[in-house]
């Protein structure tokens, strides 16, 4: 322990000293010369010595610089410590530091001023040399052939570094296993992992710390014992089918790791190679099975199960021996028939095929393939699928007319096999053709064309057309073309009409097989006549709508004569009068149909009438007269009117003659006694007997009026009846009643009313009227309109809720009468009410919420949502519903929400009366999602490195386990390194031991939250570093083990290296006074550096001292060695 006060620096324990300068000698006596002594020097640790010196004499009006000069026992060369310059005499003192442990020094005081100097005496001081303390900490991460061992170093002894190994020995003494060294520069704790341990065996192991300046320390031994050891078993396999095995197996011990994959191999017996199959990952002992499918069909296989754990142990099951079944009995052969073509033409045959087995398969494809007789290859035509014997038919349309050819039917069945029909010859018809046999000018404006259809090519009939254009023309006419007549013998012939006169055409037939064949004629001329002057020719054609006035006169124009256009007048002639009379024209430029109607004629009255055709080249034509009879007019009489009540009148009326009218309109008119104009009321139906009859309503009570009917039949055919009287009743008194209210809530009641009579009137007006009961004001409601008695009903909204209210319904007549239906009351409900209570975060995804329905207002039930969203959104979305039968709580978790997020929530419901409500939104915030980051590697060598992480946030969990994986770039499985419980955000790391030199490491850092989340951080990279060359020894110890028996029993420690990466064995050999040796232990290395530890027993040799060499050898043949000595 070292104190530091007042600027002194001394061990605990030491002597005390004097801290004030000037008590020394007094002044007067040290003025003049310059004079320094030694006084004293006490060690503070194994590097640091405090050394004092007094300043006894120093020059008049002069200062001195003092320090203390030291060298360590036997050397030559003084050092010198910091100087202090100072004005009087007196004491002084410094810390000399960066001492050798266990070292003699000299030192001595020395003062200087100007150009004299003085030294004190010399004197000497030791170094204190501890030794190293290590202390062997319980095994942390024991697996069935490994340990994480952990040596803490509580201090160096004062050396500059020391060496750390721990060495695991089994509880039966032999091979023991040891741990490559770990250099170490200060004190701490090391883990190292040992490997190659037996598992589930018990051992004991010891630490031990070599320093620099030689000395030593081990601790232990501590004991432990490993896992048992990863194991699979192959359970049972049997023949599923001539192709199939069903094998199973087990994980029966995971030996310490969290999960394995468990699969199956598989190969034929006497085969060297394993198949591998079915692999399933299992977390605790477990049966698993898997069906190997694909195998050869009664053949034997050999089958066992296999294992992987999660930290690379293997494991294979016993090999049992299986065989598939034998193999079923073969499918039948597919059949098919090439069956024969039909409807064979000079272009076109239907190729048919019969498929009448599949062979087992459970579809086939029948290739239909044809060829020119005599030819020597096939071509596929056409490919059909089916699922089922069946006929097959393809039309195939691409053959030459007169031809031989010969097909097939070839079927291919899904299961590979292949069946083919026998080849079927067919001749297809001879060419369809036709000739052109010569064309005559009938008239100036039509050719007759004759041809003859030379060969039908196998068609059953066929179609003929004659194709013409002018001399010189490209396009032949095909919109006009005209159809041929087709005599039974070929013959053909058409006459094409519409030529021009004078002019030279070319014509050819054209002609189309039943078959679809077709064939042109040659092409021939003909020259149509010279045009001669025909004269004009008309008809009257007939009178069409015939009715009381009117009639629709109709001609034909035959011909104009050769003219270019023409003018067609109408002629009329009255009865007893011998004068045509010309009522309407029309212009015409060829043969047409026209017609006139004349719309003033009498009723029941014979005309004739007549059509004059005149040419615009002279030319003129009168047709034959034609007569037409008028029809007879409509007749109508009032059958009387009566008074229906004090404002309407019936009035009957009948049709008595329809006149040629199939269904005349009836009206009803009427005017007050005394007044001039007739009103007319809406058209009214007549019946098949011709009555028909209105009602006149908005009549004044008590008042006389005329009445008389109205017929039509057309715009000219009408008839009015005579004019009666009728005088409406008294005015009557309208009747309302208030009936209630209905469907009341707490905002809103329906109020209803019955209109019995509205008292004569055609309408009246119902008015709702609400006030608080007690009110001096009523207020309107609604208003309705009614046309007769009714009910009414109308709804007021806007109530307060819990309040009694006084309503009315009060009518007006549209005569002016009015009348009241009386006061009813109601009472509203309480009002329908809705709260949001609390809401709280459950982690980082989830929050709660509660809130109630505290009054239903009336209803029976009420639906309440739970919805949330975002702050700051407008949208709300729900969460859960729940029916509430009275007034109730509601509780719901709100889930899926994004970490560390502010939302609102609020409970709303709705009744079944249909009233609404909402509580109050209230704020809260999702947890934070656990995060963990990964940091960069520190402390970083040759085989080891510090892996860092920091564990971000908890996620709302109380506790979060952390661990670094890790692993080398390229290897498929991660490295557990556990590190602890966290229940606090911080950084946290793990020193991971045993990795390769000059190699890339992947780590990351995990986290799993006592509420189940789980999170990975980013993967960051390491490499280590290089190891230095050899083949070197750069450790080797020896341990005894003391024992009350003449035996010596110890262990021998030791690491070597290669740079070159080729070491190939280390021997370690005992050799007596007689230089035999008489034991020895050889172990094969690799690499650049291997470490191990080799375990000696000795019989018999009580206070014999022993020589220990340890030999390394490389590849190449160079040996380094070193030895040590060992006695009982």
């Amino acid at each position: 322990m070292v104190l530091v006060l007042l600027g002194l620096t001394v061990q605990a324990g030491a002597a005390q000293v004097s801290t004030t300068q000037g008590s020394g000698v007094d002044a007067a006596e040290s003025a003049g010369a310059l004079s320094v002594e030694t006084t004293w020097a006490d060690p503070i640790n194994e590097s640091s010595v405090v050394a004092a010196g007094n300043l006894t004499g120093v020059p008049t009006n002069e200062t001195a610089t003092v320090l203390i000069e030291y060298r360590r026992q036997g050397t030559a060369t003084w050092r010198a410590s910091s100087r202090q310059t100072v004005e009087t005499t007196g004491p002084f003192r410094t810390v000399l530091t960066g001492l050798e442990s266990g070292a003699t020094y000299e030192y001595r005081a020395r003062a200087v001023s100007g150009s004299a100097g003085d030294n004190g005496t010399r004197s000497t001081f030791a170094v204190p040399d501890n030794p190293p303390t290590v202390k062997a900490q319980p095994p942390a991460s024991v697996t069935e052939d490994s340990a994480r061992l952990t040596a803490s170093v509580g201090w160096l002894g004062g050396a500059d570094s020391a060496e750390v190994v721990v060495a695991a020995i089994p509880s039966d003494g032999l091979d023991p296993t040891r741990t490559r060294n770990r250099t170490v520069t200060d004190d701490g704790s090391v883990t190292l992992t040992v490997d190659g341990l037996e598992p589930n065996a018990t051992y004991d192991y010891v630490a031990h710390v070599s320093a620099s300046d030689g000395d030593n320390a081990t601790a232990g031994p501590v004991r432990f014992t490993t896992d048992t050891e990863f194991a699979v078993e192959t359970s049972g396999a049997a023949a599923v089918n001539a192709t199939a095995l069903k094998v199973s197996g087990a994980a029966i011990d995971l030996g310490g790791a969290d999960s394995a994959d468990i699969g199956f191999e598989y190969r034929q017996r006497g085969a060297s190679e394993w198949t591998a199959t079915g692999w399933t990952t299992v977390t605790a002992p477990n049966g698993t099975s898997a069906t190997l499918t694909g195998l050869a069909p009664n053949t034997t296989y050999e089958v066992r199960a296999v294992g992987t754990a999660v930290d690379n142990d293997l494991d294979d099951g016993r090999t049992l021996t299986v065989a598939t079944d034998p193999a079923p009995a073969p499918d039948p052969a597919p059949t098919v028939t090439t069956t024969g073509p039909a409807a064979v033409s000079e272009r076109f045959a239907g190729l048919t095929a019969s498929v009448t087995g599949l062979g087992g398969a459970e579809s086939a494809d029948v290739l239909l393939e044809l060829r020119p007789a005599g030819a020597s290859d096939w071509r596929l035509v056409a490919n059909r699928t089916v699922t089922e014997p069946r006929d097959v038919r393809v039309d195939y349309h691409e053959l030459r007319a007169n031809t031989t050819y010969e097909y097939r039917a070839v079927l291919v069945a899904a299961d590979g096999d292949v069946a083919t029909g026998d080849a079927v010859r067919f001749r297809t018809d001879t060419a369809f053709a036709v000739v052109t046999d010569g064309a005559a000018a009938d008239n100036a404006t039509a050719v007759t064309v004759r041809g003859t259809i030379t060969d039908f090519g196998g068609a059953e009939g066929a179609d003929a057309f004659v194709q013409y254009r002018r001399a010189g023309a490209t396009e032949w006419t095909r919109a006009n073309e005209t159809r041929a007549a087709l005599a039974s013998e070929g013959s053909v012939a058409g006459t094409v009409t519409g030529l021009a006169p004078n002019a030279t055409y070319e014509f050819r037939i054209r002609a189309v097989g039943t078959d679809e064949g077709q064939d042109f004629g040659a092409v021939v001329t003909a020259t149509t006549a010279a045009p001669s002057d025909p004269a004009p020719a008309v008809r009257a054609t007939g009178a069409t709508d015939v009715t009381v006035h009117s009639a629709n006169l109709t001609a034909a124009v035959d011909a104009l004569g050769g003219a270019e256009r023409g003018q067609v007048a109408f002629q009329l002639l009255w009865p007893d009068s011998s004068e045509w009379y010309t009522f309407e024209t029309r212009n015409v430029t060829g043969p047409t149909d026209v017609n006139a109607t004349f719309l003033d004629f009498g009723a029941n009255t014979t005309y004739e009438y007549r059509v004059v055709l005149t040419a615009d080249d002279g030319d003129e034509a009168t047709s034959s007269p034609v007569a037409l009879t008028t029809a007879e007019p409509i007749a109508v009489r009032t059958d009387g009117a009566n008074a229906v009540n004090a404002t309407a009148v019936a009035v009957n009326g009948t049709v008595t003659d329809f006149g040629d009218a199939e269904a005349p309109r009836g009206y009803v008119e009427y005017r007050e006694v005394g007044t001039y104009g007739w009103t007319t009321v809406t058209e009214t139906a007549v019946t098949a007997d011709g009555n028909f009859h209105g009602t006149v309503t908005g009549l004044a009570p008590e008042t006389t009026y005329e009445f008389r009917v109205r017929a039509t039949a057309g715009e000219y055919d009408r008839d009015t009846g005579s004019v009666v009287t009728a005088t409406t009743a008294a005015d009557p008194e309208p009747v309302l009643t208030t009936t209630g209210a209905a469907a009341v809530t707490d905002e809103s009641a329906d109020l209803t009313a019955t209109v019995t009579d509205l008292g004569g009137a055609e309408s009246a007006t119902v008015t709702v009227e609400l006030r608080p009961a007690g009110g001096d004001r009523w207020t309107a409601v609604a208003s309705r309109n009614v046309t007769a008695s009714a009910d009414l009903r109308v709804t007021a909204d806007g109530l307060s809720a819990n309040t009694t209210y006084e309503y009315r319904a009060v009518l007006t007549a549209s005569d002016g009468d009015t009348a009241g239906g009386g006061v009813g009351t109601l009472a509203t409900d309480a009002a329908f009410a809705v709260a949001t209570e609390s809401a709280r975060a459950v982690d980082d995804t989830a929050v709660t919420v509660t809130g109630a329905v505290t009054d239903l207002g009336g209803a029976d039930a009420a639906t309440a949502v739970v919805e949330y969203r975002r702050a700051g959104a407008t949208e709300w979305t729900t969460a859960t519903r729940e029916r509430l039968p009275a007034p109730g709580t509601v509780t719901a978790t709100v889930d899926g929400l994004a970490p560390g997020t502010d939302y609102e929530v609020r409970v709303t419901a709705s009744a079944t009366d249909g009233d609404r409500d909402a509580g109050d939104a209230l704020a809260v915030r999702a947890d934070a999602a656990l995060a963990v980051a990964t940091v960069d590697a520190t402390d970083v060598n040759g085989s080891a490195a510090t892996l860092n992480g920091d564990l971000a946030d908890l996620g709302g969990a109380d506790t979060a386990s952390v661990a670094i994986e890790y692993r080398a770039r390229g290897d498929e499985r991660w490295r557990t390194a556990t590190v602890g419980n966290r229940s606090a955000p911080g950084e946290f790391d793990r020193t991971v031991a045993g990795l390769t030199s000059e190699t890339t490491y992947e780590f990351r850092a995990v986290a799993s939250a006592s509420d189940g989340d789980e999170v990975t951080g980013e993967t960051r990279t390491l490499t280590t570093e290089a190891v230095a060359s050899g083949p070197a020894i750069e450790e080797f110890d020896l341990r005894p083990f003391r024992s009350p028996n003449p035996h010596l029993a110890f262990l021998a420690s030791w690491s070597v290296a290669d740079d070159d990466g080729d070491l190939e064995s280390v021997t370690v050999e005992v050799i007596d006074d007689d230089g035999e040796v008489v034991d020895s232990a050889t172990t094969d290395a690799a690499g650049v550096s291997h470490g191990g530890a080799n375990y000696f027993r000795l019989k018999h040799v009580r206070d014999e001292t022993f020589t220990v060499r340890l030999v390394v050898t490389d590849e190449g043949g160079e040996r380094t060695t070193d030895t040590r000595t060992v006695t009982e």
